[in-house]
């Protein structure tokens, strides 16, 4: 029960387009109903983080057992997650609504073994269905879908890391499309037409919205242009 409660609360939403104050403060009793700090005791915040803390640590001893099992040297291991969890930060708790904050979009991907240039972390984001193209290039095989919004990221494994310098998309199919282009990241209501832009280099916490500063108008319409070209491919990227 020692665990620290994330700093600021609903509050922190008070910049936001209103589709997502909307969702944010929905209380219909849906199957995956909004899960607020305010509605919870204060007891009830610090076990449900203690259990997300248990839960990762028991996954992170899962795994060290399960690679005792693994040659390293003719194998290569990959680890990434679905999603993340609010986990209090915005005055929320769970996955709901899915916004694709940084709290649920962004997930650990980590890659070691065989050929692998280690020690190293990389900040450039990537989209998980990089992992399909990165697989079979390492597999010695080709990607076979062209079209599809995914690279390789093989090249960034052994130590060249500008083929990772494109724009990333997440959440294409469930209404909040996000694109992120380098220290940028905007999410887009489109029935609304309406954004949630930060700076993530000054702003980690995505707490002030800068969509309605005239400065950023031509960033947006570009990033509409992207991300309609995505929602417009073959297979939308999830």
């Amino acid at each position: 029960q020692d665990q620290a409660l994330p700093e600021g609360g609903i509050e922190i939403n008070r910049g936001l387009p209103q589709p997502m104050l909307d969702a944010i403060h929905d209380s219909r009793p849906t199957p995956f109903p909004v899960s607020r700090t305010s509605d919870k005791t204060e007891l009830h915040v610090r076990s449900v983080l203690a259990s997300i803390q248990a839960l990762i640590k028991q996954i992170d001893d899962a795994v060290g057992r399960l690679l005792h099992h693994v040659d390293l040297s003719n194998t290569i291991v990959f680890f990434t997650s679905d999603h993340g969890d609010f986990g209090g930060h915005r005055g929320l708790m769970s996955k709901v609504p899915w916004i694709p904050f940084d709290d649920l979009a962004k997930v650990p991907f980590f890659v070691f073994g065989a050929g692998i240039q280690g020690g190293r972390r990389i900040s450039t984001p990537v989209q998980s269905f990089d992992y399909v193209p990165t697989a079979l290039e390492l597999a010695g095989l080709t990607f076979p879908f062209a079209g599809l919004d995914a690279i390789s990221l093989a090249p960034a494994l052994t130590g060249d890391a500008s083929v990772m310098t494109r724009p990333v998309f997440c959440e294409t199919v469930m209404g909040w499309p996000m694109v992120r282009r380098g220290r940028f990241k905007d999410i887009w209501h489109i029935y609304s037409d309406s954004h949630a832009l930060f700076d993530l280099e000054s702003d980690p916490r995505e707490s002030k919205n800068l969509s309605s500063d005239p400065a950023h108008a031509e960033m947006l319409e570009e990033n509409r242009r992207l991300i309609r070209a995505v929602l417009s491919a073959p297979q939308a990227v999830a």
